[in-house]
């Protein structure tokens, strides 16, 4: 069997505080991420990046999110 194949993912920090990761798709991607840099309901956007499936795309999302804010 082939190894699986990284899937491209982009995440986002809710104003909630919530985190949320949705796959990076064909052309729809760069224009998804736009929609929800401008919604006042997202606080940050990070990606898109890669991870083999959803729950490590979480992960990657929250290691983004806190190497962001130590930054500030």
């Amino acid at each position: 069997m082939a190894p699986l194949q990284p899937i491209k993912w982009y995440g986002y920090q809710h104003t909630n505080g919530t985190l949320h990761v949705k796959r990076y798709v064909g052309h729809f991607g760069p224009s998804d991420m736009l929609e929800v840099k401008a919604s006042p309901f997202c606080v940050d956007v990070f990606g898109p990046f890669t991870a083999q499936n959803q729950h490590r795309a979480k992960l990657e999302l929250k290691k983004l999110v806190e190497r962001k804010e130590k930054s500030e």
